[in-house]
This record gives C-alpha cells, structure tokens and sequence, in this order.
C-alpha cells in the first residue's frame, strides 16, 4: 500500500485543504473506494472526524459518495483534485488582491479625511537602504516645480549626476533651477568628468555648480523652498558604498530658514564652476 510523506500532505495543505484534510484525500486515493471506518484506520483519525472531512472534501469536489452500505467514498483522480485546487487558490488569490487595492484606497481616502495637511508631521527620520535612497532622489527631482539648492560631497555630486542625468535634464527642460555647492578637486580623473557633466548640461540655462574650497560637512538639499533632507552621517560621501544610511527630512519653517541662509553664505564663498549656459 501506497504511503504518501508528510511533504504531499504540505503540499496539498499549501494549495488550501487542512493537514486533517489533506491526510484523509490522499489516503482514499489509494482505494477505488472505501468506507469511513478503513480511512480512520489508515489515517489515524477518529471514524466521527472522517465523516465530518469527507463532508468538507465533497463540498470541495474531492471525494464523491457511493450509495452503498456502509457508505464509501471514492477520490477523484490527483490530477483532477490539483487543478481544483490551483483554480480555487488563484480565485481567492485574485479576490484579496481586490479587497486589498479597496483598503488602501479607503485608507487614503479616510485619511485624507481625517489628518488635515497641517496635522501631517514636520519631521521624519528615514532609515534607508541604497537602492530606497535614490528612488526617493528620483522622485524628489521629478516633482520639484521651481527649485532646488544641494549641499553635497564631491564624490556623491559626481555619482549623482552621472546617475541621474536623465531626471536632471527633464527638470531643467520644464525650468527648475539647480544650484549645487561641492568641494573643489585637483585631481585629473575629476576634472575629466566635471567636463562630462558639463558637456551633458550645456544646453539648458539655470543649472549652476560652485565649488567650496573647504571640506564640505554638511549633506543636505532643499526643494521649491518647502521641504529638505539632510543627512546625519558627517562622512555620508565616504560611506556611500555602504548599505545603509539615515536622513532628516523635514518642512519646518525654522529649519528650512536655517538651512537657506547656511546655504546662501557657502554660494557665495564658492567659486563659480559649470555654468549649464556657458
């Protein structure tokens, strides 16, 4: 007699019967057809619990009953039972993905409701991943309307142009002004990709770059003047490379105010470099 291993039981349990029921199909699949009493015995349950799961496996369209006395039960075919199953699992997989776009979209819309924009915090620290990192970039590029003033070491500014020229470009094209401030650099590998980025901005006006003659410490950009994000490491550019880092965003008008004129003194100190015009 055929023994079925507790991985077929998983199996079957995965696609949506219980253990219980699960052990009982697979049992009577070795018989053509058998009696509540055999499939006890086999299977090691109770005679009153294998009636109430034939019960459960017919509803399901498993098992079939004999008219017969005593009454047997006779399994579909595996094959039959799987593409029940699969079909089943894959309605009900279909219908809580329905349910679940519902709640986000009720969720929304009661919060919406419920947290009125001047409730929202000023204040958010964001632990991030790389990879989270510059999706929130991205998305931070493509929505700014009028501009956006960065802070910024020299190794990031060069991996940040080079990785999102694309977006920079689009944000320019609809008229974003982009002012950056970074450190000043004496090396020729440098100076060679400040020429790239130079060359890949040279057709639109109102990006310019200026370079700090000290260390820059302070990683940080402001967005149409209404929100910022700095980032708390001190050595954020040298440590890029790795996993994770963290930021500060925040709309606090005192900090933004802060960090506007902290900016508008480190502009001024700096020498000018890329002009995207020129």
């Amino acid at each position: 007699m055929q023994k079925f291993s507790d991985e077929n039981i998983e199996t079957l349990a995965s696609l949506g019967l219980t253990l219980s029921q699960a052990k009982t199909y697979l049992n009577t699949l070795q018989f053509e057809t058998a009696s509540a009493r055999t499939i006890s015995r086999i299977s090691k349950i109770s005679q009153p619990d294998i009636y109430r799961i034939m019960h459960q496996l017919q509803e399901l369209g498993l098992v079939e009953r004999a008219i017969t006395k005593p009454v047997k039960f006779k399994p579909i075919p595996i094959q039959d039972a799987i593409y029940i199953l699969l079909e089943r699992h894959a309605k009900e997989t279909t219908e809580l993905i329905v349910k679940a776009r519902e709640l986000v979209q009720n969720s929304k819309e009661k919060t919406a409701k419920t947290m009125p924009e001047d409730e929202s915090p000023n204040f958010v620290f964001i632990p991030e991943k790389r990879a989270q990192l510059d999706q929130k970039i991205t998305d931070m590029i493509e929505t700014t309307q009028e501009s956006i003033c960065c802070s910024v070491p020299f190794k990031r500014f060069l991996e940040a142009a080079t990785s999102f020229t694309g977006e920079i470009r689009k944000a320019l094209k609809k008229g974003v002004e982009i002012r950056i401030v970074t450190e000043k650099t004496e090396g020729k590998a440098e100076r060679a990709c400040i020429r790239k980025i130079s060359q890949a901005f040279k057709d639109y006006s109102s990006l310019e770059v200026r370079y700090s003659s000290t260390e820059i410490k302070n990683y940080f950009w402001i967005r149409d003047n209404k929100e910022m994000e700095i980032f708390t490491s001190p050595t954020y550019g040298q440590t890029y490379g790795r996993n994770v880092t963290s930021a500060l965003w925040s709309k606090d008008p005192a900090l933004l105010n802060l960090a506007r004129d902290y900016f508008e003194v480190i502009w001024k100190r700096s020498l000018e470099g890329i002009r995207s015009k020129d």
